[in-house]
Formats: C-alpha cells, structure tokens, sequence
C-alpha cells in the first residue's frame, strides 16, 4: 500500500528521513506511525502550481494500517483521508562520497533505500556525486511489488547510468547466487532495453554479494558503502559479512543499517 502526502513548501525530503502519520479523524486519532520516506518529488521553483510529494509504502498489519487497507479495497480505488505529518527524524548517510555503494533491502525496507537511488540520479546529473555504481539487491515475496513501487513515475531511475538492480522473489525456497543465477522471465515488468535489471526466484546470497563487492573495492583501491534495511536475521547476515570482509584487509568499507522496526 502507498500513501501519498502532498509536502509543505518549506519540506526539503532527503534520504534516511522518517516521519510520523497520524488520522484525526478516526479511532486511532491518538496514533503516531513511523514510516521511512519512500520516493519524493521536490516541488518546482519554476512552475509554482506543481507541489512536493511525499511516498511511503506501508505493508497493513492489525490497527490503522489495517483500516486503511480495508478501505482501499472498499472503495476499489484511491481514498483522500485527512493525515497528519509529523518531522523529518533521522540523518542521511554521505553515500555520494563512496565509488560504490551496495543497497540490501528486504520487503518494505525497500522505502529506506530507494531514496539513496534517487539522491544518486540527481547529484549524477548535477556532477556532485563520487558515485560511479549503484547496486540494488531487493527481496520482496510477490514480484508485483516491483511494479508497484517502480512506478511509471519512478522507472527513469533503473535507466540512471552505474544503477543495477537485482529483484528477489522469495516464493520459492533456493538461494540464488547474485552472479550465477538463472533470470526469470518477467515479460513486460522490465522497463526499458537498456535498465540493468534481473529478476530471480527464491533468496539472495548476500554475504556472496558483499564478498564480491568489498573484494573489487580492495583490488581497485576504492570506497565501498554497504547500507541494509530489511529484518533482523537479513541485517545480521549482512553486518557479519562486512566485518569478515574488514577483516580480510577491505579498510575502505563502511556499514550503514536504517531502521526497519520500530
């Protein structure tokens, strides 16, 4: 599910940002939510009609996130309540001064990680960034979740020079290596001929990934950001990865985690 805010004029979004949604009117009135900035359109000095936007993408458990899906599927189309925004809360990590930066998101992390893609895309364009590649290794159950997250909206993204990205579907049960594996036929999902994207079944060898990308970075002498947002055991797995690849002499390695629960 997305929620979509218009954001105040004075709003400047950044990546690693969260913030808090409450509803007035309802009996959750007195609920705060916590959800991390998903995308963000910046409003635009030049046409002063076209407004901000602020995406999160939420996964309904029980409560309020519950009632706003119920209602969703009631009306069978958009629905317009009356929310409150509470923030920016967090800090954003200097990603644009590594060569390469490694994203690991599972399921809704992926709202803490987009973000970072489209901070990339814009300091690309603008020469501001030292960032040459951008890898994205995303695990999410339903493969439509791709689709509805890389919105017509969004897809200029994938098409964005140095960015790969690396969709999971974990239906199925297999570890699939990152390098190796056997690409799963996703017909019209695929945005464009020239987006490096690559769909596969079941769950990703993520300390393989790290391995590769910190032993690149150690050959060629370069800086390599490694950031996570996904479950406690994905997290685990992949700062224990980083420390071994520390250990073996990548200095040039740094580790960031956003938050995934609160």
């Amino acid at each position: 599910m997305t929620i979509d805010i218009e954001a105040p004029s004075h709003l400047t979004p950044k990546p690693g940002q969260h913030y808090f949604l409450s509803q007035p009117v309802s009996v959750h009135c007195l609920e705060n939510h916590p959800f991390a900035l998903g995308a963000y359109a910046q409003a635009s000095c030049r046409l002063p009609k076209e407004k901000g936007k602020l995406a999160f993408y939420v996964r309904p458990y029980n409560g309020w996130t519950k009632l706003l899906r119920d209602r969703c599927i009631k009306a069978d189309d958009t629905i317009h309540p009356l929310l409150f925004l509470e923030g920016p809360y967090g800090h954003t990590a200097p990603l644009h001064t590594f060569d390469t930066v490694l994203l690991i998101a599972g399921g809704t992390g992926i709202a803490a990680t987009l973000p970072y893609i489209l901070d990339y895309a814009a300091q690309l364009k603008r020469q501001t960034t030292k960032t040459t590649r951008v890898h994205l290794i995303w695990t999410a159950r339903p493969k439509s979740m791709f689709s509805i997250v890389f919105t017509e909206e969004l897809s200029h993204v994938l098409e964005c020079e140095g960015v790969k990205v690396s969709f999971f579907c974990t239906g199925s049960a297999p570890v699939s290596p990152i390098v190796s594996a056997k690409e799963v036929d996703v017909g019209s999902e695929t945005k464009s001929p020239g987006a490096d994207i690559h769909f596969y079944d079941g769950r990703p060898d993520i300390r393989g990934a790290v391995e590769t990308e910190a032993g690149m970075a150690h050959d060629c002498s370069t800086r390599l950001a490694v950031v996570c947002s996904g479950p406690g055991m994905m997290a685990d797995e992949c700062r224990l990865a980083v420390y071994e690849a520390m250990k073996r002499g990548c200095r040039e390695l740094r580790y960031f985690e956003e938050a995934f629960t609160w």
